[in-house]
């Protein structure tokens, strides 16, 4: 029996998820999100979810938007940097932002809320 881990990488997961989401899979693309999740999108969105129902909820209509927006103008496009706090290989909180220097912060704050 090899020795190696059978569980993805932690960006190969992030990366899937990803993906599940392009194709409205979002079973998929919530695997390993935490029922309690926090989902930080304040900075881009102006929204904050607590759960993972409430973030599918979200997700839910946020792809019906996009969708709608994209088949009018033909392509869309968006940005944001993602900071992810894993505990036990499940993901306990997400920080959407702006740019590197408010990830960065977002980083040291989740560090620092862990002691």
């Amino acid at each position: 029996m090899s020795d190696e881990s059978t569980t993805p990488d932690l960006d190969t997961r992030v990366l899937r998820g990803f993906e599940a989401t392009s194709t409205g899979d979002l079973d998929l693309a919530l695997q390993g999100l935490a029922a309690d999740a926090a989902v930080d999108m304040a900075r881009t969105t102006g929204i904050v979810t607590q759960g993972g129902e409430a973030f599918r909820t979200f997700e839910d209509d946020w792809l019906v938007g996009y969708e709608e927006f994209a088949q009018s103008r033909g392509f869309l496009t968006a940005r944001s940097m993602l900071v992810y706090e894993w505990r036990d290989d499940t993901t306990v909180c997400v920080v959407a932002c702006a740019d590197t220097d408010d990830a960065r912060a977002a980083t040291e704050r989740l560090a620092e809320e862990r002691g």
